[in-house]
């Protein structure tokens, strides 16, 4: 029986995400998936910056940065197509556009491509997982390859051969942990006994995916468009290259297979463009859900992307709450399984990750709220929307911290997180100023090296913890006796010294050059973060979130708090 660390069950775009980084960990990882080859249609079309960010870390960014196209902004049109309202994509500064969109057929192709550097992640295509079986120290996997499919229908007469070719050869794999990153009909959450809760909101839609014929001459917007008809409402959203997606939500009465007849579809895009200028490459209706589990694991089985929650797509972040959760999840088993921290860490994971999922899906279900509305709400609506064009950054998405979870100061008020987080998750209502001083990401801007290379910030940061001070080497702030816990991890240190302030530096004399990172901030990100939250020092997970902020003198009793979380 083959051992592992990590069994992944499923391999889009979550599960190859989870691959790349426990891959970069030295993590053995069992990769099991049904298919043989990658799904060869596109299903999720939007990334946003922190989704970027992780592509960067797992070292893909530069595949991937040139198979997306910038989203300048989102319109909303009335019914006579005229424009109410242009939302401001606000930038995260996370050193990449706000909102891209993707063909995802090219990013799993990277995605795997990605997987194939690691020694240690073996991937098991053309397998299902038949059963699921936990114990105390571990998880046992059955799974079985799956026949061959004939190109052509094959007649067998003989009942004993039938039944011979239909049984796939069945094997058994352990893990002592297993990630389901299995989808909706996930099997891993099956087995667990953990149910979806209904957060009711439920409506069908046809989705058209299409390439222009002529790139250079047919719909170069650069802008998602919500036609915001009350008979009819649509979605326009501009993908890269060629591609191009339309959604239609299905009238009451309305049946799938009326709706995605040719002649049907074609005339529903004959209000956007001469469908003769495209090659269809689906229609298909899909039932939009808001969904989410009660547990987010069980024992050793942990449920991550749709297998977790489901979403309406009207934000874009179905697939980024998905890999979101890898990125949270995998840094954490990481650090458990070569010793470094107690299981109990991955509790951590729930409580960080719901809160923020049900934020994201509640704001979802309001946007499609306005987009779907019927009269006399519509005609509220048209004569709100263009009233907000006088207020600073509404309508701007911003994603909300991790309020609760593996920080300095958790809050004790857990079950609470998940309603402060969709308070704060700026979206169809004005922009707040945070003033949480953990749970957000660190920024990501450029900046210099003393040899003066030009980076974004994450290079230097590594796969680990790092200490980030502002005009002060937070590594001689330490107690000594604190050194070997942080090299432990391992822990980089970095001196940010402001473009003012490189020939003044203040704060303790730096002793000890070679273990401490400097760069130069000069366009002043970093110093106006942290004169924001009046601290110089920052500690960032390994997924870019601030465990916390803290000074010189506070660093030290930062340091023990982190210990006392991992132990």
């Amino acid at each position: 029986m083959n051992t592992y660390d990590v069994a992944l069950i499923g391999y889009g775009p979550i599960g190859a995400i989870a691959a790349n980084v426990l891959g970069m960990y030295g993590i053995s990882t069992a990769v099991i998936e049904h298919e043989k080859t990658p799904y060869d249609l596109p299903r999720a079309i939007v990334i946003d910056d922190e989704i970027m960010r992780v592509f960067q870390q797992v070292g893909l960014i530069d595949e991937i940065l040139p198979l997306t196209k910038v989203i300048a902004g989102e319109q909303f049109l009335n019914s006579k197509r005229r424009i109410l309202f242009t939302a401001d994509l606000a930038s995260h500064h996370n050193g990449y556009a706000p909102t891209n969109t993707f063909y995802q057929p090219q990013l799993e192709a990277v995605l795997r491509r990605g997987v194939a550097r690691f020694p240690s992640v073996e991937v098991y295509l053309g397998h299902e997982v038949t059963a699921i079986a936990q114990d105390e120290t571990g998880v046992t996997l059955t799974i079985a390859a799956m026949p061959p499919r004939p190109p052509l229908p094959i007649v067998q007469h003989d009942a004993d051969t039938v039944q011979a070719t239909s049984i796939a050869q069945e094997q058994q794999l352990r893990a002592r942990y297993v990630l389901g990153c299995d989808g909706a009909k996930s099997i891993t959450r099956t087995s667990a006994a953990i149910r979806l809760r209904n957060l009711k909101s439920h409506q069908a839609w046809l989705v058209v995916d299409a390439l222009l014929k002529d790139e250079e001459n047919a719909l170069q917007s650069s802008f998602v468009q919500q036609y915001c008809n009350p008979i009819r409402p649509e979605t326009y959203v501009p993908s890269v290259q060629r591609h191009r997606r339309w959604e239609f939500m299905l009238a009451e009465g309305e049946q799938k297979e009326e709706i995605t007849r040719p002649e049907r579809v074609q005339a529903l895009l004959s209000s956007w463009i001469d469908p003769t200028k495209l090659e269809i490459v689906r229609a298909t209706v899909y039932t939009f859900h808001a969904l989410i589990a009660e547990q987010w694991s069980n024992g050793r089985l942990f449920l991550l992307g749709d297998a977790a929650h489901q979403m309406p797509p009207f934000l874009g972040q179905g697939m980024c709450t998905g890999i979101r959760d890898a990125a949270n999840l995998c840094w954490k088993l990481a650090l458990v399984l070569k010793g470094q921290a107690a299981p109990v860490i991955l509790a951590s994971y729930q409580q960080e990750r719901e809160p923020h999922a049900r934020a994201v899906i509640g704001t979802a279900v309001n946007f499609g709220r306005i987009i779907q509305a019927r009269q006399p709400l519509a005609w509220l609506r048209d004569r709100m929307l263009p009233l907000l064009a006088y207020l600073p950054h509404a309508f701007s998405l911003s994603m909300p911290p991790l309020l609760s979870g593996l920080f300095m100061h958790t809050s004790p008020h857990k079950h609470n997180a998940h309603k402060r987080a969709r308070a704060s998750l700026r979206s169809v209502i004005l922009r707040r100023t945070h003033r949480h001083t953990q749970g957000m990401l660190i920024p990501q801007p450029r900046v210099h090296t003393t040899s003066g290379e030009e980076v974004l910030l994450d290079e230097l940061l590594g796969l680990h913890f790092a200490i980030v001070g502002l005009n002060v080497n937070p590594r001689t702030c330490l107690d000594p006796s604190m050194l070997p816990f942080w090299d432990s991890l391992p822990t980089r240190f970095v001196q940010v010294t402001t473009s003012n302030s490189r020939d003044d530096q203040s704060g303790t004399p730096n002793t000890q050059t070679d273990l401490v990172i400097q760069i130069i901030d000069s366009e002043s990100q970093l110093a106006n973060w942290f004169a924001r939250y009046r601290n110089t020092i920052a500690i960032v997970r390994p997924d870019r979130y601030v465990f916390g902020l803290c000074t010189p003198q506070t660093l030290s009793n930062a340091t023990q708090r982190l210990q006392a979380l991992l132990n």
